[in-house]
């Protein structure tokens, strides 16, 4: 009972990401997860690794980093995205069948559900309804980050506009003077 009772808060914590599968699809899907706890800094996933699995985060949040030259200064690491509580990550990895593009870290003390490649894989061609619904989840949920990204994105440049145009302005002013 408390099993299938903590089975159902799970399901219900990552519906919004999994849209598509039906209850029965969430439940197969979650009998597939294994449970892991990370400590704060722990590499969940490491940029360049071949990764093919997908992970759930339960508790806790992740920062989602990329190593750049910023300035000229090689290794600088950008947050990319800070995800919690119902979040999936190392999706498009598991899609595209190629290594990680960034490192996934722990920023505390976090639980995740993590499903491997190759048994999402056997279910998908065990159920290829569910393959369908799992498909389509995942692409919504792109669909939904891609958008999310682009707001940031549009947010970032309009600040840097409105930053160099405010520099401007001062050197105008101070050229008055």
């Amino acid at each position: 009972m408390a099993e299938t009772m903590a089975k159902s808060i799970e399901a219900s914590n990552f519906r919004s990401s999994f849209s598509k599968l039906t209850d029965e699809d969430m439940a197969c899907f979650l009998d597939l997860a294994e449970r892991r706890r990370c400590l704060r800094n722990d590499k969940i996933i490491e940029d360049g690794d071949d990764y093919h699995a997908i992970n759930m985060i339960i508790s806790g949040e992740v920062r989602v980093e990329s190593r750049q030259t910023v300035n000229g200064k090689p290794g600088t690491i950008i947050e990319l995205a800070r995800l919690g509580p119902g979040a999936v990550f190392g999706e498009m990895a598991y899609l595209e069948r190629s290594s990680a593009s960034a490192n996934v870290v722990a920023d505390g003390e976090v639980e995740l559900l993590y499903i491997e490649g190759d048994k999402i894989d056997d279910l998908i061609r065990d159920d290829p309804g569910f393959g369908n619904r799992f498909h389509l989840s995942l692409a919504v949920t792109l669909a939904s980050s891609v958008r999310d990204t682009s707001r940031r994105v549009l947010m970032v440049s309009r600040a840097l506009k409105d930053r160099r145009t405010g520099v401007e302005r001062r050197k105008d002013w101070s050229r008055e003077e």
